[in-house]
């Protein structure tokens, strides 16, 4: 039973009215529901408010806090905290959460909420491959109106393309316009209409909200299937739960995100030199080449020491190496030619006088070679 039912069975008399008179404070009431706005999901489908709540607010990107509170299932208001934010929610749509549409509308908040009619949504239009001299404001207006769409502005300058653009209001409880058409000298001339950031909608019956086999049944045939995906101007959103899972089964194309976002997609590889590139769980291991790993570990060897060991130089060639040595206490320099590593890896350092006792010797054997020779 709804609320205005409950009222009526109420059957009050005017003694039992005790009005309030709101007139002197009435400034500060409209203060404070300045710019505010009501949402709606146009889906039969249950979600979270919370989620709705985020993605809106990553979506919409806003300088300021906005307010949310949901009064239904499926219903919100939206109170943004300047003017810039609010024009930015209800005048740049249209807005999508998990591939369905968002239904805005401004809200005087004094007014009934659940009264409020929330079926339009303000959108883009492309209409392909018009003529030159079609190509006028005024037929271009009629086209659209005659296609049952309200316009708000053309645009056909400053396009990259060979289309027109125009901003329309689109009643969601309609389905989406798939061409207009113009008739001169008895033939009739078909273009094709496509719409940017378009929502989730059914390749059936042409309404947004959900797909063809939600769609009655549920059970249709290829050639029953009339409106079809090249009515997105651009690839639809691939948001949580939206996509093509209703229809075919499949995802969507990969744009979107959150609101007006780009999306992301897994890169591709199109020639062979690339195969290498790839990396699956299936994929084999791949021998590892030993010359590089011999040249590898030489080149590691050189810089981690610049050169041999200067001893084992100093006997192939014949030179004394002279190290550091500390004149006080007759110890060579403790340093990094002097140090060695045990086989559990620490560090041990040798002792001065066995340093000594090495040179000598090394010394030694030389002036023993000099003299045979």
């Amino acid at each position: 039973m709804t609320i205005d039912a409950m009222l009526e069975q109420l059957d009050l008399q005017d003694e039992e009215f005790n009005d309030l008179d709101v007139d002197e404070v009435e400034q500060e009431i409209l203060e404070s529901v300045q710019w505010m706005a009501l949402a709606r999901v146009q889906t039969e489908k249950s979600f979270s408010h919370a989620a709705f709540f985020g993605e809106m607010r990553a979506a919409w990107n806003l300088a300021r806090v906005v307010k949310f509170r949901a009064i239904g299932e499926n219903l919100f208001t939206l109170q943004a905290s300047c003017l810039g934010d609010w024009e930015r929610i209800v005048d740049n749509g249209p807005w999508l959460f998990r591939n369905w549409a968002v239904i805005i509308e401004p809200y005087d908040g004094l007014s009934r909420a659940e009264e409020k009619e929330l079926f339009h949504i303000k959108m883009w239009i492309q209409i392909h491959e018009l003529p030159e001299g079609y190509c006028k404001t005024k037929i271009i207006t009629q086209l659209v109106e005659r296609a049952g769409l309200e316009v708000i502005t053309v645009k056909t300058e400053g396009i990259r393309g060979n289309y027109v653009r125009v901003r329309v209001r689109y009643d969601v409880r309609k389905p989406l316009a798939r061409c207009v058409s113009i008739i001169r000298q008895t033939q009739r001339q078909l273009f094709v209409v496509r719409y940017e950031k378009l929502a989730f909608f059914c390749e059936a019956c042409g309404k947004l909200g959900h797909g063809f086999k939600e769609c009655g049944r549920g059970v249709y045939e290829e050639k029953d299937l009339k409106f079809k995906r090249w009515l997105y101007a651009d690839p639809p959103h691939t948001g949580f739960g939206g996509g093509f899972s209703g229809n075919r089964g499949g995802g969507g194309f990969g744009r979107g995100g959150l609101g007006r976002g780009r999306g992301w997609s897994m890169p591709t590889y199109d020639d062979e030199e690339s195969d290498e590139l790839k990396d699956t769980g299936t994929s084999p291991i791949k021998p590892m080449d030993t010359n590089t790993l011999d040249a590898n570990t030489n080149a590691r060897k050189q810089i981690n020491f610049g050169v041999n060991d200067p001893e084992e130089e100093a006997e192939k060639t014949g030179q004394l190496v002279v190290k550091d040595i500390d004149m006080t206490t007759g110890e060579i320099a403790d340093d990094s030619s002097t140090s060695s590593v045990d086989s559990k890896g620490n560090k041990r350092a040798k002792k001065g006088h066995g340093n000594i006792q090495n040179l000598e010797k090394l010394a030694g054997s030389l002036e023993e070679c000099r003299q045979s020779q």
